[in-house]
């Protein structure tokens, strides 16, 4: 048995051609499984702001400070934007989700925990990336830049960023990525 994807090159190669006015139409392109370079697809994807919200209480107030992440926990999840990795994901062979924070390792049991509610291993292979815990200082583009620059570029081929951090948009935006800036699935107030 041939893999899904042969499968399909197999099935468009066997399709008529057809007529146009003034010449035949030509052949489809294959479906292929890597990006460029032959490398395996990656998806990068920021939390804060991008695939989460905080939760907010009756009055409309955050149930936490910003940089409060030990309620994270019950963050609200941008079904917008975790819909659209999903389809992204299921339409790709052998992808891998790279999530990307400006949080700090002191987080990162809590931060798995969250994304295990929306992103489950059984289903989805991702990886998160987090500010060391010692660096307080570096812009949340800079920590970004190292993880993208030193790991997730070498390894694969980035074909979509989610990211509402103007900053580390025009960064990702600089290194060629196509990037979807995650405050046009806000809330509208």
């Amino acid at each position: 048995m041939s893999d899904p994807v042969t499968k399909l090159n197999e099935e468009l190669k066997q399709e008529p051609e057809l007529e146009t006015g003034f010449d035949k139409a030509p052949p489809p392109p294959p479906v292929t499984t890597f990006g460029e370079n032959n490398l395996p697809l990656a998806l990068i994807s920021d939390i804060d702001g991008t695939i989460a919200f905080m939760s907010m209480d009756d009055s409309g107030k955050p149930t936490r400070d910003f940089m409060d992440f030990s309620k994270s926990e019950s963050d609200v999840p941008n079904q917008k934007v975790i819909g659209l990795i999903r389809a992204w994901y299921s339409l790709s062979e052998s992808p891998t989700i790279y999530f990307v924070t400006n949080r700090t390792v002191a987080w990162r049991d809590v931060t798995v925990r969250w994304l295990i509610k929306f992103f489950p291993p059984s289903s989805y292979r991702w990886t998160l990336r987090m500010r060391p815990a010692n660096d307080f200082v570096s812009s949340a583009a800079a920590v970004k830049e190292v993880h993208l620059v030193n790991e997730i570029v070498k390894k694969f081929s980035v074909n979509q960023v989610w990211e509402d951090d103007d900053d580390c948009i025009l960064m990702y935006r600089s290194r060629g990525l196509m990037v979807l800036d995650a405050k046009e699935t806000w809330p509208k107030s």
